[in-house]
């Protein structure tokens, strides 16, 4: 028996589920990271708007913390 906590943060798993519930179609844009739904009420969770830059930077630093990913990240630029 596979152990669900193993299964749960799987990365493979969680990008594929990510992907399952991005928008299909033409109009949906190549960036990776879609904004969210506010209370989906079907299988499409994500909007077909990226995420802003701040907003996905503030995500990343809070996982970091979470990760105790401690040290100086320096900034990048978006092409």
């Amino acid at each position: 028996m596979e152990n669900r906590w193993r299964r749960e943060r799987d990365p493979y798993r969680a990008s594929v589920e990510y992907v399952g519930h991005r928008p299909k179609g033409d109009k949906v844009p190549g960036n990776f990271f879609l904004t969210p739904v506010d209370g989906p009420t079907t299988n499409v969770w994500y909007k077909t708007v990226p995420v802003g830059r701040n907003t996905l930077a503030k995500q990343i630093k809070t996982i970091a913390s979470f990760a105790s990913l401690d040290g100086k990240f320096y900034k990048f630029k978006w092409p």
